[in-house]
Formats: structure tokens, C-alpha cells, sequence
């Protein structure tokens, strides 16, 4: 993964984007796979770029437990004690961004 400075239309503003490099069918190509900002000044360019690299550090964070769960099919129990920190939330590292209600509620408001 890696930042990637764009220069908008509009003169001094740039864009802030996070890509990848992959492989398909033996071809190397590149996508975009989050868009942090548009940069309106150095001082924005310079706080969206420190963004970009901790969201880089969190993808790859994320992409090394997926491949470790499927590594060892789901099973907590499977994988080796050495490895079990990659694992470690607590509740203090969640919170809630948005709920969603779906189904009853939603239809017919609040009945109970």
C-alpha cells in the first residue's frame, strides 16, 4: 500500500488517496482503496498524509488477523500462543459508529 498525491482542478488543492498494487492474471495493476482527503494547504496536505499512513498501518493490522483466522479455519484454539496477540481487543479499542435497526421496529416504529 502506498499514498498517493493527486492535483485536483482547482489550483493548490490536492488529493489525498491510499492505493494498492495486485496481480491479476499474471498482470500487475493498481486500484484505489480509500480516499482520505482533499489538501486546500500544505498544513492540510501534511495532516492528511499522517492520516493515510496510520489508516495503512490499520489495513495491513487487519489484513494479518484475516489471514491468520483462515489460516487456522476460525479456530482460536489452533492458533499458536505466540500469535494470539495479533487477536487482542477489548472494549476500550471498539466503538459504536452507527446502528442499524432492522425489522420490526423499522416498519412499525416502536410498538413495546
Amino acid at each position: 500500500m502506498y499514498i498517493i498525491r493527486k492535483k485536483t482542478k482547482i489550483e493548490g488543492h490536492v488529493r489525498v488517496l491510499i492505493g494498492e498494487s495486485y496481480r491479476e492474471k499474471g498482470k500487475i495493476k493498481q486500484r484505489i482503496i480509500r480516499r482520505v482527503g482533499v489538501a486546500h494547504n500544505e498544513l492540510d496536505l501534511e495532516r492528511y498524509e499522517k492520516l493515510a499512513v496510520l489508516m495503512i498501518e490499520e489495513e495491513i493490522s487487519k489484513k494479518a488477523k484475516a489471514d491468520l483466522m483462515l489460516k487456522y479455519d476460525g479456530e482460536i484454539d489452533d492458533i499458536p500462543i505466540n500469535k494470539r496477540h495479533l487477536l487482542n481487543v477489548t472494549s476500550g479499542d471498539v466503538s459504536e459508529i452507527k446502528r442499524v435497526e432492522d425489522g420490526i421496529p423499522e416498519v412499525y416504529g416502536d410498538l413495546f
